[in-house]
């Protein structure tokens, strides 16, 4: 108790203004539920603060000294390289720990964090949020709206907090230690069911999400490439941070609320909340993390599973088991019996296939297989002075064709992409409820469809040159009408 406190020396060491910075920077991203930090992050916040001087190196070398005095904490983020710089580079995010809370804290005259906690995934936490956004969606300016968004910024608080704990406690090495042992697969069971039915019930609720947040400010956040463009003025948000304003100035009596740092926090909480569940560019958003370090951990376990059963079936005893199939042989009246009891136990040991390549009535899609006739093969004699001559043929390269026919596939890409374009408005193709549209335009739109779900990416690239961002809307159903049938799907927006 009376020695030297190590997490405290950011506040008197040399470069004080540069560690006060950081930590400031991360403190305050904290609070606006956006904890982990990538390097670059820190350095883009602190750049403007130290000036053009401040050097990669000197970010580097304070980071490090942060964390070795315990007030940041490290974490490397679990993902597969593509490449080997990506390998060398590890991908580190650091964390504001929790003493560099309590010491900022005290340096702000702000309230102490609740009790540290080890976190858990909790869906009912995600219901109770989605409940609360979609009344917040549509409430109306007052006291009741501003009540309701601290419920729901307290709820996603926690779920945000409980989630990183809980990915950080499982990952952490005492709990990679209890999961390589034997004692691990008593409740192993219990722990994957657990896992796997919060990752369907998240997956069902994930689209509402993505709908309730979009309502609060459909023009506050909107793409353009892989940039971000912000506007908060106008929307369902700016109604919400007034309301938030006025509730905070009816509570406070003996200080002023400075009213533009609290709407500026709450825009910092709305897109956190929004970059939690959606992509931000190229990285992958804070959702999409959680689903895939809880597939991991599942892969895992499961793995270890396996491992665990493999080493236990190798050294046990298969006495009992042989011994009880010879009764079954004994009792058998006929050495036939015997030889279908093998057959059925131990597999056939001597099977010949054989596979005809002529396609007969059963590869009809509307022909049941046991109507269909059975397809013939002819074998020739298998003696090698009987086979027929095998002689190599050459391949002629009939130029003039190759020309027709490139030239036949780019007139029919030029007319897909004519009839295409007679269907965008203002760089817009919105499909709607009784939509008259053409097979081929179809099968194109649903291939772009498949391309971007396939890829995780609302962004795709077609085939006549540029770049189309995917919008589905589960919240709405149409249905498309076509000459060879109705097709009923979500409705989906083409931004060009």
């Amino acid at each position: 108790m009376t020695g030297k406190v190590v997490a405290g020396s950011y506040l008197v060491a040399e470069n004080v203004e540069r560690y006060r910075a950081i930590m400031r920077y991360c403190y305050r991203c904290h609070k606006a539920m956006n904890g982990l930090l990538y390097r670059q992050d820190i350095f883009d916040g602190v750049r403007n603060e130290l000036g053009d001087t401040y050097t990669d190196s000197q970010l580097d070398q304070d980071l490090n000294q942060l964390v070795e005095w315990e007030n940041l904490t490290r974490r490397q983020e679990m993902i597969r390289p593509k490449s080997i710089q990506e390998y060398k580079e590890k991908h580190y995010r650091y964390q504001i720990s929790e003493k560099g809370i309590l010491f900022e804290e005290l340096l702000d005259k702000l309230n102490h964090l609740d009790e540290y906690t080890r976190g858990d995934l909790d869906k009912d936490t995600f219901v109770l949020l989605l409940e609360n956004l979609e009344v917040l969606a549509s409430s109306s300016a007052g006291m009741d709206q501003a009540k309701c968004w601290l419920r729901t910024i307290e709820l996603f608080g926690k779920l945000q907090k409980n989630s990183s704990d809980y990915i950080g406690y499982i990952n952490s090495a005492t709990i990679d230690g209890k999961m390589k042992t034997e004692s691990f697969l008593v409740y192993k069971d219990q722990f994957i069911m657990y896992l796997r039915d919060f990752i369907v019930k998240i997956q069902e609720l994930y689209y509402k999400f993505t709908a309730a947040i979009d309502k609060l400010g459909q023009e506050s956040i909107s793409r353009s490439g892989n940039s971000v463009i912000e506007k908060s003025a106008g929307t369902k948000i700016d109604e919400i941070i007034r309301s938030v304003v006025a509730y905070e100035q009816s509570r406070s009596f003996l200080e002023a609320i400075d009213e533009e740092t609290l709407r500026e926090r709450c825009y910092d909480l709305y897109k956190g909340m929004y970059r939690w569940f959606n992509k931000d560019g190229k990285r992958d958003s804070e959702y999409d993390t959680l689903m895939n370090q809880t597939e991991q951990i599942i892969s895992r376990i499961t793995s270890l599973v396996y491992y665990y059963g493999q080493e236990s079936r190798q050294y046990q005893s298969r006495r009992r088991d042989y011994l009880h199939i010879a009764q079954w042989f004994a009792s058998a009246d006929t050495v036939e019996v015997c030889g279908a009891m093998y057959g059925a136990i131990f597999g056939m040991t001597k099977v010949r296939h054989y596979y005809s390549p002529e396609e007969g009535s059963i590869l009809m899609p509307t022909t049941r297989s046991w109507d269909a006739t059975p397809a013939e093969l002819f074998t020739g004699n298998l003696n090698r002075r009987n086979r027929e001559e095998r002689r190599v043929k050459t391949v002629a390269v009939n130029r003039q064709l190759q020309k027709e026919q490139r030239q036949e596939y780019l007139a029919k890409v030029q007319y897909r992409e004519q009839v295409i374009e007679r269907y965008f408005s203002d760089n817009c193709l919105l499909l709607k409820d009784g939509m008259k549209i053409e097979p081929m335009v179809r099968t194109t739109l649903l291939r772009w469809i498949s391309r971007s779900i396939a890829t995780g990416q609302d962004t795709v690239r077609t085939e006549f040159g540029y770049q189309l961002r995917v919008v589905v809307d589960t919240s709405q159903w149409i249905t498309l009408v076509s000459e060879d049938g109705r097709l009923t799907m979500p409705q989906v927006c083409f931004y060009r």
